[in-house]
This record gives C-alpha cells, sequence and structure tokens, in this order.
C-alpha cells in the first residue's frame, strides 16, 4: 500500500515536471518563435515551404492541444497561429502532390503533419481544413507513382527506406 502510495507521487511529481517543461517548450517558446522574439533560424524554417515548417507547425499543435486543459488562452491563440502556419505548408504539394524536397523528406514532414492532424481530429473531430490545401490529398499517390517494386527510386540523400511509414 505504501509503495502505491510514493509511486503515485512519483508519477504526480514526473507529470508535473512534464508539464511544466511542455508549457516552457511550447507556449512560451512557440509564441516567441511565432512572434519573431526567438532565434531567426527558427522563424524562418517556420515560414517556409519545407519540412522543417511541418515539423514546428506540427510538434505545436500536438504540444498545444496537450496542454489546453490547463492553459486554454495560450495554448488556444499558439494553437490558431500554428494551424495558419501547417495551412501554409499545405502549399507545397500543388500541383499534383507533388514535393520537391523528394521522398525521405517529404516522409519527414509528412509524419508530424499527420500526428498534428490525428491528434486535432481525435480531440476536435476535424483537421481544421488542413488536407483540403491544393492536392495534399493527392501527395500520397505522388510516393506511389515515384516508386519501383521494392523501393523508391532514389536520388539525392532520399536514403532508401519505405516512404509510405508514416502513412500508415
Amino acid at each position: 500500500y505504501y509503495r502505491a502510495i510514493n509511486k503515485a507521487a512519483e508519477i504526480e511529481e514526473q507529470r508535473k515536471e512534464i508539464e511544466e517543461k511542455l508549457r516552457y517548450e511550447c507556449l512560451e517558446l512557440g509564441f516567441n518563435i511565432h512572434n519573431g522574439r526567438a532565434d531567426i533560424n527558427a522563424r524562418e524554417h517556420l515560414n517556409g515551404l519545407h519540412n522543417r515548417n511541418a515539423v514546428i507547425s506540427g510538434s505545436y499543435i500536438v504540444g498545444c492541444i496537450a496542454l489546453m486543459d490547463k492553459y486554454p488562452e495560450e495554448a488556444s491563440a499558439l494553437l490558431e497561429q500554428m494551424l495558419k502556419q501547417l495551412e501554409m505548408y499545405g502549399r507545397c504539394f500543388y500541383p499534383g502532390g507533388a514535393y520537391d524536397e523528394g521522398y525521405t523528406y517529404w516522409t519527414y514532414g509528412m509524419q508530424y503533419v499527420n500526428r498534428a492532424i490525428a491528434t486535432l481530429d481525435i480531440n476536435y473531430g476535424t483537421d481544421f481544413g488542413l488536407w483540403r490545401a491544393p492536392d495534399m490529398d493527392e501527395s500520397p499517390y505522388w510516393i506511389i507513382y515515384g516508386s519501383s517494386l521494392n523501393k523508391p527510386n532514389n536520388y539525392g540523400d532520399s536514403g532508401s527506406g519505405s516512404p509510405t511509414e508514416c502513412m500508415g
């Protein structure tokens, strides 16, 4: 019985530590990056039409939703901004769902897009129109069309793994 109480206290302490770090990393740094009060490199990544936008925006969307109950005003405000950033990223797939950074970068960015969209859908029942970006819904076909019998056609630093792992 005492071990269970001690374990519960340890878990609560860990939860509080994780929550505080997530609040700092997501809400404080997120607002600073978005409002231009942080590393200029991070701000450029957030505004770009490349996978780093998806990584940053998608991560902050998931973080905001995780913090929504405890910090509703801050999380809502940043969530709104990050949805706009991720919507901008959706322009990368026009025309025809193609992605100019290649398979590896497409896979890496789409992992974060899919996590964000799944988290939005689970918590709010909508993706807020993210999949309606021009030809974004065609993008998984681009990967299939560019693949050979057993792996993607490799160029540059695209690697040799399966690019469809993140769509599973």
